[in-house]
Parts: C-alpha cells; structure tokens; sequence
C-alpha cells in the first residue's frame, strides 16, 4: 500500500536526490513483507528521485515506445 508508505517513499526520494548531487553512486532496493508489493514500491521511489534529478529510464520502462523493426513486406509495399 504506497498511501501507507507515502511519507517514507517521499523523504527517501528527497535523501536520495541530495546523495545523487553530491556525486554518491547509489546502491538501492526496496523490501516490503509480501514481496510482490516490492517492485511497485521501488518503481515508485525511482519515479520520485528521477523528478528531482535527472535519471535514465529504468531498463524494463523505456521512455518511448520501442521502434517496430521494419520487414521485407515493408520494404516491398514502398516500391
């Protein structure tokens, strides 16, 4: 329950952000009792600290959608 978490999610992100400006490299991860609540937990921490500082897209969340690889039936219908 992210509500519950809220305050914590919030002051680890501003924690995070001020380590991350001051050039600390980072090693993070987040745990929960029922731990298929963990990755939307750590999602959430990464979208708040990437609201603070600048932040790549996390591997598994590409910032665009993937470009659809173009096929010979492509190739063909432009001649």
């Amino acid at each position: 329950q992210i509500e519950v978490n809220e305050p914590f999610v919030e002051e680890w992100a501003h924690q995070l952000a001020q380590w991350l400006k001051e050039g600390k490299m980072l090693y993070v991860f987040c745990h929960c009792p029922d731990e298929k609540y963990s990755p939307g937990l750590c999602s959430a921490l990464y979208q708040r600290v990437q609201a603070l500082v600048p932040l790549p897209p996390l591997p598994w969340q590409p910032e665009e959608s993937p470009v659809r690889p173009m096929t010979l039936l492509d190739l063909l219908s432009e001649t």
